[in-house]
């Protein structure tokens, strides 16, 4: 399942690496039909549910350090993957905006992505050919 949220993420950030609205909004409409947002959330969550079960199964202590070493990077992926799906998304939908003629590529969207690990891309920074 993470596989689903990293692989999408790829496919953003590579659209607006090369500052391609085009691209964006192809991706962003892509993930949307697809729907797969949501059963990859849940196949992630219902993954560490049964990993948890697992443990108590088999005897483990949950406070156990490497137990809590394998918590930090999930909890880290779930903040992460939230906080910059969200702003992705928003930027994969204005780019869908400006290829549909909704508003012009020019046009501010008053929103700045800092979080955006891959570009400060907004589709107001690129050209819509």
């Amino acid at each position: 399942m993470v596989t689903v949220f990293v692989g999408v993420e790829i496919f953003y950030a590579a659209a607006m690496w090369r500052r391609d609205v085009h691209k964006l909004a192809w991706v962003h409409r892509i993930t949307e039909r697809s729907g797969v947002g949501f059963p990859a959330l849940a196949g992630l969550i219902a993954g560490i549910v049964f990993g948890v079960l697992t443990a108590l199964d088999g005897g483990f202590d949950l406070a156990a350090g490497w137990l809590i070493t394998a918590y930090v990077p999930i909890g880290i992926f779930l903040v992460n993957a939230g906080i910059i799906g969200r702003d992705v998304f928003h930027t994969g939908g204005e780019a869908v905006k400006a290829v549909e003629g909704e508003r012009p590529t020019e046009e501010s969207n008053g929103r700045s992505s800092p979080t955006v690990a891959s570009s400060s891309y907004s589709p107001t920074s690129c050209s819509s050919g």
